[in-house]
Parts: C-alpha cells; sequence; structure tokens
C-alpha cells in the first residue's frame, strides 16, 4: 500500500497497521501466559480449550483493528 512502511523490507519501520498487530500479539500473548498459570498444569483440557478461544477473538480483534488503521 502505498505511504505505508513494509515491516519485513529491512528498514526497521512498521507501518501503524503492523505496530497495531504486533501490539495485539503481545496482549494475546500476555493474556495466555496468564491462563497458563492459572489453568496450564491443573486442567490442561480447560487450557486448550481457552487458549482456542482467545486465538479466535484475538484474530478477529487485530483483522479489525488493522482494517481500521488502514482507512
Amino acid at each position: 500500500m502505498a505511504g505505508h512502511s513494509n515491516s519485513g523490507d529491512g528498514s526497521g519501520k512498521v507501518s501503524p497497521a503492523g505496530r497495531i498487530a504486533r501490539q495485539v500479539s503481545s496482549l494475546q500473548a500476555s493474556l495466555l501466559a496468564s491462563l497458563r498459570e492459572e489453568l496450564g498444569q491443573a486442567d490442561p483440557d480447560q487450557f486448550a480449550t481457552a487458549a482456542e478461544r482467545l486465538a479466535v477473538d484475538f484474530g478477529s480483534v487485530t483483522a479489525t483493528a488493522v482494517d481500521a488503521a488502514r482507512e
């Protein structure tokens, strides 16, 4: 897209959409770590189910945020 930096071009610049995607990914990783601490050892199946739901929900959040950043 014209006017946006490509985060994979080696320049070190990240587009607004890329920055948002990274921030959302960081939040997801943080929540997964918390879930693992709370549920991982005690109930691995519940952790897996929660992690799957979280991934789906964060995919939607990321898509919406990136679309908004590009408008």
